[in-house]
């Protein structure tokens, strides 16, 4: 798996996030996942949570 950093200008708002590309992946779909409120990191972690599940989704689909 292959991850990079992005970032993307809409209307003078920069959105930062992370491209993951699978090598195994089956087709071209692009899934977005928005962590929510509040303290969470881009691995869905926060403070006292750390079990990086937002990572875990995001690395098994294919």
């Amino acid at each position: 798996m292959k991850g990079s950093n992005v970032e993307i200008d809409v209307g003078g708002v920069l959105i930062s996030g992370t491209l993951v590309i699978h090598e195994q992946a089956f087709n071209n779909a692009v899934s977005i996942i928005i962590a929510g409120s509040g303290p969470t990191d881009r691995n869905g972690n926060q403070a006292d949570l750390q079990n990086d599940r937002l990572e875990k989704i995001s690395t098994s689909l294919l």
